[in-house]
């Protein structure tokens, strides 16, 4: 199906400014095809793959590929990826020059979320919104957070952070605040007006 859709355009492909394929069963291998025609893809900004039963094989590979284009907004929402995709994905994050990076309900574990938060510090990562919403759930330790909250501190770039249904406790939430000031980070957590004041950050509430 993908390979006839560019086969179809093959006379306007170098104008096209977005690819959105939401829901459609276009898995992995098409996004490797994708990865291949990047380069003939001059004007292409925006890549919407949500829902497309995609497990992530071939997202590296994508990532790679964007990080010598022009496309600088990736949605991989819905999506379910493999566990092991998650850590790669934070490792290419640190050359790549996407600027909105969607990954909710992807069931990211614990290990892709600190791999993404240890390469986002990157200077070359250029990430302004990211959204890992509906990762595994955060444990009561909420160890993770220690790990937002210094990318949060190293990383001025990054002005969106959503985290919503991940089970952020008290303890995570303040380290998320106080990790930069300024930031936007929405969650699902119910925020008392008090708790916005003494940390002076804008919260969005989503119940």
């Amino acid at each position: 199906q993908f390979e006839w859709l560019l086969s179809a355009l093959a006379d306007r492909i170098s104008s096209l400014s977005s690819i959105v394929l939401r829901y459609h069963n276009i898995t992995d291998k098409s996004l490797q095809l994708l990865s291949q025609q990047l380069p003939l893809l001059k004007s292409l900004l925006t890549i919407d793959v949500l829902g497309c039963n995609i497990v992530g094989e071939a997202v590296p590979d994508l990532l790679n590929a964007i990080s010598s284009s022009n496309v600088r907004i990736l949605i991989l929402s819905g999506n379910h990826l493999d566990q092991d995709v998650g850590i790669k994905i934070g490792e290419e994050l640190a050359y790549c020059p996407l600027k909105i990076l969607e990954m909710a309900d992807c069931g990211l574990t614990p290990k892709a979320l600190i791999s993404i938060f240890k390469h986002i510090v990157s200077e070359s990562c250029q990430i302004r919104k990211l959204d890992i919403s509906g990762c595994e759930q955060f444990t009561p330790e909420q160890y993770i957070c220690e790990h937002i909250e210094y990318a949060l501190q190293q990383c001025p770039k990054l002005e969106r952070l959503h985290l919503r249904k991940v089970g952020l406790r008290d303890y995570g939430l303040t380290r998320v605040i106080e990790g930069k000031f300024g930031v936007l980070v929405t969650h699902s957590a119910k925020l008392t007006q008090n708790s916005c004041i003494k940390n002076e950050i804008m919260i969005s509430e989503y119940l």
